[in-house]
C-alpha cells in the first residue's frame, strides 16, 4: 500500500554507517616460515592435547541408559550445561547399558528402570557383580518408596524421579561419584 512506504526510513548503524566488508591484517611472513615455528605449533597442539585429556579425567564420566530418545538427548543436554560432567555414551536398554559400561567405563550410570528386554533392576544387579563397577543413580517416573527399596537392594548409590529439579539430579550424579561403590554385592531380592 502506498501509505505504508512512506512510513519507512533506511536502517542506519547506531554507530555510523554500516562497515562494507571485515579487514584482515596480512599474516607475518617472517613467523610462518621460520624453521622452529611448525615444531611450537606441534608443540602448542601437543599441550592442548594433554590438556584436554587432563580435563576429561577430571570430568564425571556419565552413561544414561533409556529406552526414550527424548529422554536421552534432554538429558545430555542438561548435563552438558554443567561443568564437570562428561557424557561418554547413551544405551537403550539395560543390556547395552552394561555392554557399554566395559567399553567406556563410565563413573556414574544414569539408569531408567523400566526398559525393553533388561530393565534397569536387572542391568544395576548385573553391573554391582563385577569388578570395576560404576555408581548407579537410577532415574525414574517411579517416586513409590517400594521403587527405591528394591533400587537400594539392587546396589543403586541413589534414586532421583524424573519429575525432580534438574539440580537434585545433577547433585545426585555429583555425590555418586564422590562416593566409593562399595565391593559388596547386591542383596538378593525377595
Amino acid at each position: 500500500t502506498p501509505g505504508l512506504s512512506s512510513n519507512l526510513k533506511p536502517y542506519r548503524h547506531p554507530v555510523g554507517p554500516r562497515p562494507r566488508s571485515l579487514h584482515l591484517a596480512p599474516l607475518r611472513r617472517k613467523s610462518i616460515h621460520r624453521p622452529d615455528a611448525t615444531r611450537g605449533a606441534l608443540r602448542y597442539t601437543a599441550r592442548m592435547d594433554e590438556n584436554r585429556q587432563d580435563a576429561d579425567q577430571r570430568n564425571i564420566r556419565i552413561l544414561i541408559a533409556d529406552d526414550r530418545p527424548q529422554v536421552r538427548e534432554s538429558l545430555q543436554t542438561l548435563l552438558e550445561t554443567e561443568g564437570g560432567l562428561l557424557v561418554v555414551g547413551h544405551a537403550r536398554d539395560g543390556r547395552e547399558a552394561v555392554n557399554l559400561c566395559a567399553t567406556l567405563a563410565p563413573g556414574v550410570v544414569l539408569m531408567d528402570l523400566e526398559m525393553p528386554g533388561l530393565d534397569g533392576l536387572a542391568a544395576t544387579r548385573c553391573l554391582r557383580s563385577r569388578a570395576n563397577c560404576p555408581a548407579i543413580v537410577i532415574l525414574t517416573i517411579h517416586a513409590d518408596p517400594w521403587w527405591q527399596d528394591q533400587a537400594s537392594r539392587a546396589g543403586a548409590s541413589a534414586f532421583v524421579s524424573k519429575t525432580d529439579h534438574p539440580a537434585r539430579i545433577i547433585l545426585a550424579i555429583r555425590q555418586a561419584a564422590a562416593t566409593p561403590v562399595s565391593a559388596a554385592r547386591p542383596e538378593a531380592s525377595n
